[in-house]
C-alpha cells in the first residue's frame, strides 16, 4: 500500500467512525435516511457504517462499571518465606 493508498484508507475510516458516532443519536426510524444522506450516496460508506452499526448493536450495553470497586480491591500479597499461610 502506498502513502496515498494509505491517505484513502485513512479518510475513509475516519468518515466512517464519525457517521457511525452520529448515528446512534437518530432513532431508528430516520436512521436509513440519515445514512443515505450523510454517506453522500456512496453505497460502500454506508455499507460499511451499517456492518459497524450492527456489530454495535450485537454487542448490547455496556455497563459503565461492570465490577464496581473492583479497582479497589487488591489481593493480598502472597506471604513471604518466614510467614506461615
Amino acid at each position: 500500500m502506498d502513502r496515498d493508498d494509505f491517505q484513502t484508507a485513512r479518510w475513509a475510516y475516519q468518515r466512517a467512525k464519525r457517521i457511525f458516532q452520529s448515528a446512534g443519536d437518530v432513532g431508528a426510524l430516520q436512521r436509513g435516511r440519515f445514512l443515505t444522506e450523510a454517506c453522500g450516496g456512496d453505497p460502500r460508506l454506508e455499507a460499511r457504517v451499517r456492518r459497524l452499526l450492527q456489530a454495535d448493536q450485537a454487542m448490547g450495553p455496556v455497563e459503565e462499571d461492570p465490577l464496581p470497586g473492583a479497582r479497589y480491591r487488591l489481593p493480598a500479597p502472597p506471604p513471604g518465606p518466614n510467614e506461615s499461610t
